[in-house]
């Protein structure tokens, strides 16, 4: 199955300062515009679907993109989502078709030039040649034109939002202590063998309550008696006042 790229979504595809379109429901422009076309790529990519871009879709997206305009091409050639198809011979004999059936001859308006009419309907016909279901387009007059020709609509406001990425998963929780076996409870054995005792530390000096660190008092000694002293008796030596005295 492929889907039809028209110039408003390439545009935002390749250029990232392109605007988003309005939204038709808010009249505000489109939140996440460029996420919502990336995303729509990525999702026909995973179902290898393909996206057609038109050669006059090519050639207005290269009219506004100035210098940029070979990178564009090149990413395009590039994608193996992203084609080009080109308004040949085939488009041309349906588009003769379609204004001789459907369409009447394009007049051209204020609302729609004639050079964009004649522009859309070649888009339209391409699509139709390469069996298009959808054109992604914000375009009324696209979607005037596809009406009629079972070709789906959608504008950039209808596509999805991409998800949210997935939260991270959680961290995985610690290892459990290992179990010592026989072998580790033997080494164990033998290195608490082999430990030497550890010193003991030294006595750490007194400090008396002033603040003065004093050496521990040494041991006493045991107390000796002392030798009693002989006093003289009466009439011993001289001088004494002895019963045999001179008077």
């Amino acid at each position: 199955m492929s889907v039809v790229l028209d110039t408003n979504v390439v545009l935002m595809l390749l250029d990232p300062s392109a605007g988003p379109p309005l939204d038709p429901s808010t009249g505000k422009p489109v939140d996440a515009g460029r996420d919502r076309i990336e995303y729509l790529v990525k999702q026909l990519s995973a179902s290898g679907n393909s996206a057609i871009i038109p050669t006059p879709v090519l050639a207005e997206v290269l009219t506004k993109a100035g210098a940029a305009g070979a990178t564009y091409v090149s990413i395009i050639d590039g994608s193996t989502t992203l084609r080009i198809e080109p308004f040949d011979k085939r488009a041309a004999v349906e588009l003769g078709a379609l204004e001789s059936s459907m369409w009447a001859a394009p007049k051209g308006n204020p609302t729609y030039p004639r050079q964009k009419v004649k522009v859309d309907r070649q888009i339209v016909a391409i699509a139709k040649v390469h069996g298009a279901s959808t054109i992604y387009s914000d375009d009324e007059h696209i979607e005037k034109l596809c009406k009629s020709l079972g070709i789906a609509v959608i504008g950039l406001a209808q596509l999805p939002k991409p998800p949210p990425p997935p939260a991270p998963p959680p961290a995985p929780p610690p290892p459990a202590p290992k179990e010592k076996d026989l072998v580790d409870l033997a080494q164990e054995a033998v290195a608490t063998d082999g430990a030497e005792e550890p010193a003991k530390p030294a006595q750490a000096p007194t400090v008396s309550l002033v603040g003065t660190a004093t050496a521990p008092a040494p041991a006493q000694q045991p107390s000796v008696p002392a030798a009693p002293t002989e006093t003289p008796s009466e009439g011993d030596g001289d001088g004494g006042h002895g019963t045999g005295g001179k008077k």
